[in-house]
């Protein structure tokens, strides 16, 4: 058995009632978790795998950030790869889209502004790479290679947003369960690259975390059903709310 917890916002402790209740085979965290220390030192009393997308809340701050992706759970980030979980195969799109980015609301044919975090960084910082460079003592030159941006403001606000050449990578794989962040178009502020995505996937599911509503929305075009999981809330496959009491 799985089971889906929307966003935890740094609060954490209803995860550990549910899973000694329920004892399921694994969990998946649907982003905006906000772990207040790494995510292993947080769960470790948790028996059952865990896994985990990020959110946009997740670069709130750096610590946020590092304490998921430097825990000894950052390989169980789900974000941009397909993984078996008891027996399902299960993808994972963290982060949000941000206009800044790529914004495919109406359509997934959407032009996007920067298809990788890479692409931005060197076109949108440069200057600030070349002024630390400058710092560190480093010289203009053919094969200069720029330190990678320090990570604050956009640098690290970037960092949860969903970039193009991700959501195109996921298209050539085929999973059973999609978990995302953003919602598809189900819901009324989701996206049309979800739709999309899931149906390329030919998922049978599609999970999602951010707007803080549970939603059994039932079949979608395409096939799959789509589940919105709230704030702090769990769900299981079925769409059933799992309470901590």
């Amino acid at each position: 058995m799985i089971l889906f917890f929307g966003d935890t916002h740094a609060e954490l402790r209803h995860l550990q009632y549910i899973v000694d209740r329920e004892k399921p085979a694994a969990i998946v965290l649907l982003g905006d978790i906000e772990a207040q220390a790494p995510l292993d030192v947080v769960l470790k009393d948790l028996d059952t795998d865990i896994y985990w997308i990020h959110g946009n809340h997740d670069t709130d701050r750096l610590s946020s950030w590092e304490n998921l992706h430097s825990s000894k759970l950052a390989d169980r980030n789900l974000h941009g790869r397909v993984m078996e979980v008891d027996g399902l195969r299960v993808a994972g799109l963290g982060g949000i889209f941000r206009e800044e980015i790529w914004y495919p609301n109406c359509s997934a044919d959407a032009a996007p502004n920067f298809d990788t975090y890479a692409d931005y960084c060197d076109k949108q910082l440069q200057a600030a790479r070349w002024q630390a460079y400058r710092h560190a003592g480093g010289k203009p030159g053919p094969d200069v290679e720029l330190p990678p941006p320090e990570l604050k403001g956009k640098a690290l606000t970037h960092l949860s947003s969903i970039f193009y050449e991700t959501w195109l990578d996921l298209t050539g794989l085929q999973a059973d369960i999609l978990v995302c962040h953003e919602a598809p178009t189900c819901h009324p502020h989701g996206f049309a690259a979800i739709d999309a995505l899931a149906r390329e996937m030919a998922v049978k599911q599609v999970f999602h975390g951010h707007h803080h509503e549970n939603h059994v929305y039932g079949r979608q075009e395409g096939g799959y059903e789509a589940f919105g999981v709230g704030l702090r809330q769990c769900m299981d496959l079925n769409g059933k709310i799992i309470n901590a009491r």
